[in-house]
């Protein structure tokens, strides 16, 4: 883990100094909040959680800025959906329940926007899917989860059968059910 944290370091001192050599630089900027992100991952997965957040959050705020000014940009935008589920993740391990679901439903409002631009894209559905199933783990309202459950799983189930379940995505197919079952 801290070999991924001193990549991501150094990727983020490179990022800086691009940013810094050209503030208008829409691509410097794109790069500057990915190594914001990336930063925020590492240091959260060396249990630098505190550290994570705020690098993050910084990686949230220019991709925001990014998204406002051109709201075409799809990689800003699943950049975006990334940052807020990470800061979802992190609140939750802090036991901020209210900051985690707030975050938690930025991102799936994300991944619903991206289903609705392309309703049969398989990875889009996969990652509507995953989005479900991390909000409903995050909420105290059982009705609401419970709702969220059986949308994920009828996606996850959807996808196996077409065919578009990757062996990777297995798990994450067979935990959806036995979620979903728990709530009928």
């Amino acid at each position: 883990a801290q070999a991924m944290l001193d990549a991501y370091t150094k990727f983020h001192d490179t990022a800086v100094q691009m940013a810094a050599t050209d503030p208008a630089n829409a691509l410097a900027r794109h790069q500057l909040a990915l190594a914001d992100q990336k930063l925020g991952e590492g240091q959260a997965a060396t249990g630098h959680e505190d550290l994570g957040l705020a690098s993050i959050e910084r990686a949230r705020d220019a991709q925001l800025a990014i998204a406002a000014h051109d709201p075409a940009d799809q990689n800003t935008r699943i950049d975006l959906e990334e940052s807020w589920e990470d800061i979802g993740a992190i609140e939750h391990d802090f036991g901020h329940t209210a900051a985690s679901i707030a975050a938690y439903r930025a991102a799936l409002a994300l991944r619903q926007s991206f289903v609705d631009e392309a309703p049969h894209a398989a990875m889009e559905r996969r990652d509507l899917a995953k989005a479900q199933g991390l909000l409903a783990d995050a909420l105290p309202d059982a009705v609401e989860a419970c709702k969220l459950r059986r949308a994920s799983d009828t996606i996850w189930q959807q996808l196996d059968h077409e065919g578009n379940v990757a062996p990777k995505d297995r798990g994450m197919v067979d935990q959806a059910h036995r979620k979903a079952a728990g709530c009928r």
